[in-house]
């Protein structure tokens, strides 16, 4: 995934975040590569829901 936006310095491995129609939003990838304009990041999927899930269990 990726934006037409470029962070400054220090922004690698901050959050992306998504779904804020009630007010909270999530995570769902992190900024990892810019390269020109862009900047890309990979998107979290079932895995990182799982370890996320079984953390708040533990």
């Amino acid at each position: 995934m990726g934006i037409d936006c470029v962070q400054t310095g220090g922004s690698s491995g901050g959050g992306f975040l998504a779904d804020f129609s009630n007010g909270g939003g999530y995570l769902i990838g992190n900024i990892s590569v810019s390269a020109g304009q862009n900047e890309y990041y990979p998107t979290l999927g079932n895995e990182a829901l799982a370890l996320y899930r079984r953390a708040g269990a533990a």
